[in-house]
């Protein structure tokens, strides 16, 4: 009897701590971790615990910093694209104007102008 309650005692504690360390490699940080047992096991569940906060608390960085760089990001490429825009205009109106320019006018050919 006194064997089934040791197994008890402990095989709880390492199932939960088994579940805990399957949820963190899956990238499962909102449930808190919480071991009842032996005093080993509970320390050790509560290092468990702090390992969750601190990779939930990189996680909030990572994104933040993500949030930040795609922000800053987005200016320059803004001005980038408004700049090639210009450009492109720029250029178009550059060759409308010139082909405009190589059409001979009607004073000096009237024989196109009458048409």
């Amino acid at each position: 009897m006194a064997i089934f309650a040791l197994t008890v005692a402990v095989g709880r504690p390492l199932r939960q701590l088994d579940r805990a360390i399957s949820e963190l490699g899956q990238g499962t940080f909102s449930n808190q971790i919480a071991v009842s047992g032996p005093h080993d096991l509970e320390r050790l569940g509560g290092q468990l615990e702090w390992l969750r906060q601190r990779l939930l608390d990189l996680a909030h960085e990572r994104n933040r910093f993500l949030r930040h760089m795609s922000h800053e990001l987005k200016t320059p490429l803004a001005n980038i694209r408004e700049g090639t825009e210009l450009l492109m205009d720029a250029s178009s109106a550059s060759s409308t104007l010139t082909s405009a320019r190589s059409r001979p006018s009607c004073a000096t050919t009237e024989s196109s102008c009458s048409a």
